[in-house]
């Protein structure tokens, strides 16, 4: 049995980052198949609402409220896929989680694949079946949401950005660029306001590491921010979104407050009101539920029993963040200012805490690469330490 074990392990060894993917697929296969047992595929208000949208808009489309039109339009990148799989196969809920489950496979074996320049393999790879099996990360990218499509897209955008930080050749910029718009503008598509977080998180990533090939650069960021916004339909530079997202806030947080997990907003009628809550939301999003919070609520336990994994992978990130701040790459420093950007973002938006834990999935994968980072770190510390002791 020892000998079984060991044999595939090393198979796993030989390629992490396809052995990861495998696992994330499977699990969430698992966990479509599970659902399906005991429903028509869906388990929220939110998965089943863009089910029904999907489906009107391809049966009876004169049917749709000028709202969900407008729902719709903003997430083409969403529906579209799903739509076109419907068109071949029939409108089958089970194909509508197909899209979901590879976004949410190919993001973890991203997070192997980024970690391969940072740690050893075996770190890696553990991270990576970590963010495989990750119970809420399985969870939401199994069902028909968006957000593991926003995942992945952010993780195509860090291993662009990794590729070209390596790269020596001058000319590469455009390739890179290229590429970069694209995932740009179809992150857009999914999710705007996510995709003005990273064009930010981008901005100050390549002016930071602006040392090299500088005019280069410089034309990136011209395209990446002023002109792919204005094709993607948010304004040159994402004015129209920008005006959007900060005039709203406050709007949409109260909105959301609703059920039995709304978050109370102390300072909703107060000027202000959004940067005052903005503590409040910070803890929501990072460090809710707390014990005192849990009552009988069976969402809220389980909540809590996953933040038992999540406040050690939080601990661990700062402390990777922390050791490797002297040597990051381009795609670290991005990644860094993007989780910074969405944390904030979503603490102010937040006013339910249902949506919040979600919406914390968009940095929980991220924030196991800096994790794993500060595990290597703490680890490899640890080795020095105990052979200093028997010196």
């Amino acid at each position: 049995m020892e000998n079984f074990f060991h044999k595939i392990l090393n198979k796993l060894y030989l390629r992490p980052a396809l052995s990861v993917f495998f696992i994330a697929l499977f699990a969430r296969m698992l966990t479509v198949i599970s659902v399906h047992l005991f429903s028509d595929g869906t388990l929220f208000n939110d998965d089943a609402t863009y089910l029904d949208i999907i489906k009107t808009h391809e049966n009876e489309p004169e049917k749709l409220s000028p709202a969900t039109k407008f729902n719709w339009d903003q997430t083409k990148g969403f529906f579209l896929p799903i739509a076109f799989l419907f068109k071949i196969f029939g409108q089958i809920n089970f194909l509508a989680q197909i899209i979901p489950v590879l976004a949410g496979s190919i993001t973890a074996m991203a997070v192997t694949l980024i970690l391969l320049k940072y740690t050893r393999s075996t770190t890696a790879l553990s991270a990576g079946i970590l963010a495989a099996i990750y119970p809420s990360q399985v969870l939401w990218s199994s069902l028909v949401l968006r957000d593991s499509l926003v995942w992945m897209t952010l993780a195509l955008i860090l291993l662009t950005l990794r590729r070209w930080d390596e790269s020596k050749d001058r000319t590469n910029f455009l390739r890179y660029g290229i590429v970069l718009s694209i995932l740009i503008i179809y992150l857009s598509s999914v999710r705007s306001h996510t995709m003005l977080v990273a064009c930010i998180a981008l901005l100050i990533a390549v002016i930071w590491k602006s040392k090299t090939f500088a005019s280069a650069k410089i034309l990136l960021l011209v395209t990446l921010f002023v002109f792919v916004p204005f094709i993607a339909n948010i304004g040159l530079a994402g004015q129209e979104l920008f005006q959007f997202v900060t005039e709203g806030m406050s709007d949409f947080r109260q909105k959301n407050a609703t059920g039995n997990l709304a978050i109370v907003d102390p300072f909703s009628d107060q000027r202000f009101a959004d940067l005052f809550y903005l503590p409040i939301g910070l803890r929501v999003m990072l460090l809710d539920p707390l014990p005192h919070q849990l009552q009988l609520n069976y969402e809220l336990i389980l909540a809590f029993c996953e933040n038992l994994l999540w406040y050690p992978i939080l601990i661990f990130s700062g402390y990777g963040v922390f050791k490797m701040r002297k040597k990051m790459g381009l795609e670290t420093i991005f990644l860094i200012f993007c989780n910074i950007g969405l944390i904030t973002m979503w603490s102010i938006f937040e006013g339910n805490f249902g949506t919040a834990f979600r919406h914390r999935s968009e940095f929980i994968w991220s924030t196991i690469i800096f994790a794993a980072i500060g595990f290597e770190y703490w680890s490899h510390k640890r080795s020095e330490q105990k052979e200093t002791v028997s010196n």
